[in-house]
């Protein structure tokens, strides 16, 4: 599991991101992830990640469906849409998407003991100057290889992740720039559902038409 960006669950879709960070510049990219499979086969995804001052979009395929998530830190909500059934859940948005970067206070590199981070210099990825980082875990006077990481200091955030396990995340055709607002907004003509879980924020059964139109 991703400790940055978590993308096996977030910035592909697969479940719901939070807020965008205060100091995360406007961009747009495509997210590229491979994993490897039970059966040991490498599964690719591709994604797409929208961040502006409303907050983040990502658009993603969950099996066959597309799934679109927008996550309002002004209205600390998540809504999480289905374009072909013209649905969506909501949430409350409860944490940042993207956690501190290795050199913040807050990082996990900072509080965790059992994790060892060093800044290894700095490299261009795709024409990007980033700095990149080692993430060894700690435990029992044993030293194992985590992760790499890749920082882009100019957007605020983690390019790319590379797991030992083999798991990894790039973004590549980074656009710096103000995404369009509508991406940030409700549909019209979308039908709210409970979501499957205790989380719900209506009754099971229940559905609301949006008013919001694009």
């Amino acid at each position: 599991m991703s400790l940055w960006l978590a993308l096996g669950s977030s910035v592909l879709a697969q479940e719901p991101l939070a807020a965008k960070p205060a100091k995360a510049t406007a961009f747009s990219a495509l997210v590229e992830r491979e994993m490897a499979t039970a059966q040991g086969e490498k599964r690719k995804q591709l994604g797409r990640l929208y961040v502006g001052p409303l907050g983040i979009r990502t658009e993603a395929f969950r099996g066959s469906e597309k799934v679109v998530v927008i996550h309002r830190r002004d209205l600390r909500s998540v809504w999480m849409l289905f374009p072909a059934r013209k649905v969506y859940w909501s949430q409350p948005l409860q944490a940042d998407a993207f956690p501190p970067l290795p050199d913040d206070p807050r990082s996990p590199c900072q509080t965790d003991l059992a994790l060892s981070c060093q800044l290894e210099g700095t490299q261009s990825l795709d024409g990007r100057e980033t700095e990149r980082w080692r993430v060894n875990r700690v435990a029992q006077q044993k030293v194992e290889p985590l992760a790499q990481l890749w920082v882009d200091r100019a957007l605020g955030v983690v390019i790319a992740e590379r797991y030992a396990d083999g798991a990894q995340m790039r973004m590549r055709r980074i656009a710096e720039g103000l995404p369009p607002p509508a991406l940030f907004e409700l549909p019209s003509g979308y039908t709210q559902e409970a979501m499957p879980s205790s989380r719900s924020q209506q009754p099971a059964g229940s559905s609301q038409k949006t008013g919001v139109r694009p």
